[in-house]
C-alpha cells in the first residue's frame, strides 16, 4: 500500500493546477481513495503522511474549486491536523 500511495503522491505532484477535463477524469479514483474511511482510519503513520500529502496535492490541483464537499473537507483537514507531524512530512517532500 505504501508504494502505491507514494506513486500516487508523486504523480499528483506532477499535475498542473486547474488541469483539463481529461486529466481531472484520470485522477478521480485518487480523489475518491484519499477520502475513504479505511485509509483515514489506518494505523500506519507512513500511510497517514502519504494520504495527507495526496490530499494537499489534490487541493492544489483543484484550486480554486474545492475538491470535496464541506463535510469531507472537514474530515480531511482534521485528519491532517491530528496525525502526521511536520518531522514526518520531510521524508516525503
Amino acid at each position: 500500500m505504501l508504494i502505491v500511495l507514494q506513486q500516487a503522491a508523486e504523480c499528483l505532484h506532477g499535475v498542473e493546477q486547474s488541469p483539463g477535463p481529461s486529466v481531472m477524469e484520470t485522477i478521480q479514483p485518487c480523489l475518491k481513495a484519499v477520502a475513504r474511511d479505511e485509509f483515514l482510519k489506518h494505523h500506519d503513520e507512513d500511510v497517514k503522511v502519504l494520504l495527507a500529502t495526496c490530499f494537499c496535492e489534490i487541493t492544489r490541483i483543484t484550486a480554486p474549486e474545492a475538491p470535496y464537499s464541506d463535510d469531507v473537507l472537514r474530515v480531511l483537514l482534521s485528519f491532517i491536523i491530528k496525525h502526521p507531524s511536520r518531522k514526518q512530512y520531510t521524508n516525503y517532500i
